[in-house]
């Protein structure tokens, strides 16, 4: 039994060492998503505070992002074969988060322009 729950951690460990960064974007960009929907709850009864929230809902969108941008970065630039599975889709991740990017940083932009 003690072996079992010893080899899941040393897999989980190889998986962490390996889609560390990864991992962390996606839970800040479900934290993110999370808090925007949360924020359509208070809509109506307090968009001030609708408009804060939607605000850290966009930063966490943000961090998701630039983590998941330096962690392709890494693997782009390192010498790794062009042709390989893993470097194409380092490659397509990157342009879908700089895509994420530019839109959450026009939703921060628009949202304090709203709040002042």
């Amino acid at each position: 039994m003690a072996s079992k729950v010893k080899r899941r951690f040393e897999q989980f460990g190889k998986s962490l060492k390996k889609h560390g960064f990864r991992i962390f974007s996606d839970i800040f960009m479900l934290v993110g998503a999370i808090l925007m929907i949360v924020s359509l709850f208070f809509i109506v009864s307090n968009p001030g505070r609708t408009h804060i929230i939607i605000l850290v809902g966009l930063f966490f969108v943000l961090a998701a992002t630039v983590i998941g941008l330096i962690f392709d970065a890494v693997i782009l630039g390192s010498k790794i074969n062009k042709r390989s599975p893993r470097y194409r889709s380092a490659l397509v991740h990157t342009i879908i988060m700089a895509i994420i990017f530019a839109a959450t940083l026009f939703g921060i932009i628009w949202t304090f322009s709203m709040v002042l």
